[in-house]
């Protein structure tokens, strides 16, 4: 192994970037921007609902947040809970017993999963032994290339936990559907089965270089957090916009649609990012004849999803969606400290730092990729 990852606390640091949040100083809800270290967002939780018997559900967050490393996060709580639990200055000081408070204020809009708009990551790994001239030439290159193409969008080895993808495989491989009201704790091991595949469509297109084909369903998000859907037509280098919230409630007892009623043809841009199929119920499917849909196929038969596998998902809720096939991660920036090496990224919320680094030396040191988990599991 050429390096160690996360030493110390301080060799991971994530900063929550939120979307625009409009700051009053009446708001409906108290925001605080909180930084911890060596605790996970759930450990913060669990001593504020212990010392002020708040429930769980009244602390709203965006994303949970490592445990060994410093992270910075917003909470918010509706102010009408906060007077239940002895007022605001109360919960304040219960929290500046494990965490510091950086910032404060009010808001009328409430904070909910996946709020915020992207994680900014600085991350140092330390140097085991000496690095040679020709291994620090390599990282350099594979950097640039990550610059340039990003990385696949796959799901990192945190996704899956302990046995979760054994578990989730035999399920999908039973011949009937077994009672949801008897297994809903298995829902969450299921996400595995869609997610698996995800990671080996996410891989196959980016070792290929298919980074844009035409069919592709192209997503584009703006600062408020809208997705905007589209089809790319290649022989026209154009986009056609249509509504996927609409076409979900129309095919609603649909298993699987294809985009339709496209009401616009706008020029492609790049900030505009080709999505993968992730498995599920009422799936969203790249129009028919095209190269995007011959990729989707053939993940479709691979993992024998219709029939019963869709109608297992569906009998467990697992929704079908679209992900984002590949990141170009904003800022990248490098530097050397003697042969340590300090790498800083944004990535959009969902996306894994992990794999970002396994892509990056996946090819240099395999060794501290298998042991470090940056590895993107496939079937």
């Amino acid at each position: 192994m050429l390096f160690s990852f996360k030493k110390y606390p301080a060799d991971f640091v994530v900063d929550e970037l939120t979307r625009p949040v409009q700051r009053t100083n009446q708001g409906q809800y108290r925001y605080l921007l909180i930084c911890k270290e060596n605790q996970n967002t759930m450990d913060v939780i669990h001593h504020l609902t212990q010392q002020t018997w708040m429930g769980r559900r009244q602390i709203m967050i965006s994303w949970l947040k490592d445990k060994n490393a410093i992270t910075s996060q917003r909470i918010a709580i509706d102010r009408a809970d906060l007077a239940t639990v002895g007022g605001e200055e109360s919960v304040r000081q219960s929290l500046l017993e494990v965490v510091n408070i950086l910032d404060e204020n009010y808001s009328n809009q409430p904070r909910g999963i996946g709020r915020h708009r992207a994680n900014r990551f600085t991350i140092r790994l330390r140097a085991r032994e000496q690095i040679s001239p020709e291994l620090k030439k390599a990282m350099e290159s594979q950097i640039h290339h990550i610059q340039t193409h990003g990385f696949p969008n796959a799901f990192g080895e945190q996704r899956f936990g302990r046995r979760n993808i054994e578990r989730a495989m035999d399920f999908f491989r039973l011949d009937h559907i077994p009672d949801p009201t008897q297994h809903y704790h298995l829902k969450l091991k299921l996400q595995a089965f869609p997610s698996l595949y995800f990671n080996q469509l996410a891989v196959r297109r980016y070792e290929s270089g298919d980074f844009l084909v035409d069919g592709d369903i192209l997503v584009h998000q703006d600062e408020q957090g809208s997705r905007q859907y589209g089809v790319y037509d290649d022989t026209k280098k154009v986009v056609r916009p249509f509504d996927y919230a609409q076409l979900k409630d129309r095919y609603e007892n649909q298993s699987s649609f294809v985009p339709e009623n496209f009401f616009d043809t706008i020029d492609y841009a790049t900030e505009r990012i080709s999505t993968g199929l992730m498995m599920g119920g009422r799936i969203l499917l790249a129009p028919e004849e095209t190269r995007a849909r011959a990729y989707e196929d053939q993940l479709l038969g691979e993992a024998q999803f219709f029939p019963l596998r869709e109608q297992l998902a569906r009998a467990y809720h697992l929704r079908g969606h679209r992900r984002p096939l590949f990141v170009i991660s904003e800022d990248l920036t490098y530097h050397r400290e003697e042969d340590d090496l300090i790498i800083s990224f944004t990535l959009p919320v969902g996306s894994y730092a992990t794999v970002l680094l396994g892509r990056l030396f996946d090819s240099i040191d395999p060794e501290t990729v298998q042991q470090c988990g940056w590895g993107i599991e496939i079937m």
